[in-house]
């Protein structure tokens, strides 16, 4: 049974008075929904975009209710909580677009992504098998603010198809968009690892691989759903690998998620962070882009309200064996982050810091990759991370310690 918790009744009320008048997906809708979502508690469900998923329908079914109090709301959302979960699954398709070479995957048929195929599709096979005639009306009414012009270039863009089954098509939505962003972030992952960039003139992508402009749902039967869209203004162009593409990178990174990995699992770990690497680099804001990268290796390291941003670091420090050049390497790094947060400041020549922070990213989450083979699970990590800088005297003690109080208890 899924507890329901209104912290914040004065939020929730106002916010109420104006959705269940009007459900129009516009700028306000989604500040008001944004109210909601944060002044509810659903236990069971954590999931931001399925917990707003399940408010927007609860207002819907609590607008045709008589009484508009509080409980009648929190009655609202228990009934689509167990109404989604009477539902018999189904299997959806998404399909996402990829600005990447053809000869790049044409020999691929499919990628295994956690459990799910993510098949190569032509354009020709697309139109074959799916009605997109109604999805190509729906773009026209907001076409204004499409970055990507229809029909699609075959040129730039391979379609990527993603078969999830679901409940309803937004939860198969965001299964099948979490597998083909795992997916690009592997790409970036590998074409980047290690290097270096250097631009002059106008700023580009640190990401070759971008986000898909489109995003397109159809039900088992082929039936066209609903689609949605990127608004980053992107500038598409076809992708290659680079001089520094790494093969045996992106292959062991396929391997290791080729099923999904077990709950607070180091792969798990692993997953979160490269996901989180792979969109810190879609932007051209690189003071973003470097919090962002930041916001990595404090997931690596555990970090929480009793942390600090050098607490953060010495970890990353055990990481890598304590290594000086590592150690002073950081330490710099720390310094630009302090100057970030307390004073706003980034300079404009800030590609270079953006390209170091990178690269220890990039080692931390290879290390974490070796270390699967050793750990079974993130609390491992976790002790790793307090004995690693014990002498190894105190080590040899504290095994003698432990391996006395386990033979203890087996008899």
């Amino acid at each position: 049974m899924n507890q329901i918790k209104i912290k914040d009744e004065a939020k929730v009320k106002f916010a109420l008075g104006i959705l269940k008048k009007s459900l129009y997906q516009g700028f306000e809708y989604e500040l008001y929904s944004n109210i909601l979502l944060f002044s509810i508690d659903i236990q069971g469900i954590s999931s931001i975009n399925e917990r707003k998923d399940i408010l927007f329908s609860a207002v819907s079914r609590f607008s045709r209710y008589n009484d508009h109090s509080l409980d009648s709301f929190k009655q609202a959302i228990a009934e689509e909580i167990n109404e989604r979960k009477q539902k018999t699954p189904q299997m959806f398709t998404v399909i996402f677009l990829l600005n990447i070479d053809r000869i790049l995957i044409e020999k691929k048929k499919y990628f295994t992504v956690c459990g799910n195929k993510l098949y190569h599709r032509t354009h020709s096979y697309i139109s074959k098998h799916f009605n997109l005639k109604k999805f190509v009306n729906e773009t026209k009414l907001v076409g204004n603010h499409l970055v990507i012009k229809l029909p699609f270039d075959p040129n730039i863009f391979q379609h990527i198809e993603c078969r999830v089954i679901g409940r309803n098509a937004t939860e198969a939505f965001w299964k099948a968009y979490e597998n083909f962003e795992l997916l690009r972030a592997i790409l970036n992952f590998s074409n980047n690892f290690r290097t270096f960039h250097i631009q002059l003139g106008t700023r580009s992508h640190l990401n070759s691989f971008l986000p898909s402009p489109f995003y397109i749902i159809f039900n088992e039967k082929g039936d066209y759903e609903y689609f949605r869209y990127e608004i980053g203004n992107y500038k598409y162009k076809v992708a290659k690998h680079s001089i520094h593409y790494q093969p045996k990178v992106f292959i062991r990174l396929l391997q290791l998620f080729k099923t999904q990995p077990k709950e607070n699992s180091i792969q798990e770990l692993v997953l979160e962070g490269i996901t989180k690497y792979g969109q810190a680099l879609d932007s051209l804001d690189w003071e973003s882009n470097f919090l962002k990268l930041w916001r990595v290796l404090e997931l690596i390291t555990f970090y929480s309200e009793d942390s600090s941003i050098r607490s953060t670091a010495n970890r990353i420090n055990l990481l890598f064996g304590q290594n000086l050049f590592w150690k002073y390497s950081i330490d710099s790094i720390c310094e630009l982050r302090n100057i970030l947060v307390h004073k706003g400041i980034f300079p404009e020549e800030g590609l270079e810091q953006l390209c170091i922070l990178k690269n220890l990213v990039e080692h931390c989450i290879w290390q974490l990759v070796l270390f699967c083979r050793y750990f079974d699970n993130a609390e491992d990590l976790r002790i790793f991370y307090e004995l690693v800088s014990c002498p190894s005297s105190n080590l040899r003690k504290k095994i003698k310690v432990i391996n006395n109080i386990l033979k203890t208890r087996k008899k």
